[in-house]
């Protein structure tokens, strides 16, 4: 009989608990990373404004679920666009187009969930680029490092 040892670190974290950061505006919550993880996947919430969210894009390196805890989003998904409230889920397999807005008049939270872990530190980095002329060229190079192309 074969026994595994898992590598991976638990984690246990109130609601509020977690790495804090602000990415365009929006809090996100990143509450398991890939260290934690062995790299299989990273765990974060975000909070965003009416009309905020996540422009269409794509990745080549990862998957992403976004599952809606509260609020209406519009999720872009290729050309499909569907708009859902709480308990609606987008999945994004690696090289599919995929965005998503809040279409309500209040914040609304999404749950994302990505496979394999590192994408995450894209939020870390992103949350650390100070506004100013400089800006625009920080992010275009961190899009690139964590391979983040427009669709």
């Amino acid at each position: 009989m074969t026994l595994w040892k898992s590598v991976a670190k638990s984690v246990a974290l109130a609601s509020d608990e977690g790495d804090k950061l602000r990415v365009f505006g929006n809090q996100f919550l990143l509450k398991v990373d890939g260290a934690a993880t062995q790299g299989a996947m990273a765990f974060l919430t975000g909070t965003f404004a009416p009309g905020t969210g996540a422009i269409p894009h794509l990745h080549r390196g990862h998957d992403e679920i976004f599952y809606v805890l509260d609020g209406e989003f519009r999720f872009h998904l290729g050309e499909q666009q569907v708009e859902s409230g709480p308990g609606g889920l987008l999945f994004a397999p690696r090289n599919a187009a995929h965005g998503f807005t809040n279409i309500g008049d209040t914040t609304g939270s999404l749950i994302g969930i990505v496979a394999p872990a590192g994408y995450e530190q894209h939020f870390v980095e992103i949350s650390g680029v100070p506004d100013g002329p400089d800006a625009r060229a920080a992010l275009a190079e961190i899009y690139q490092r964590y391979d983040q192309e427009p669709a």
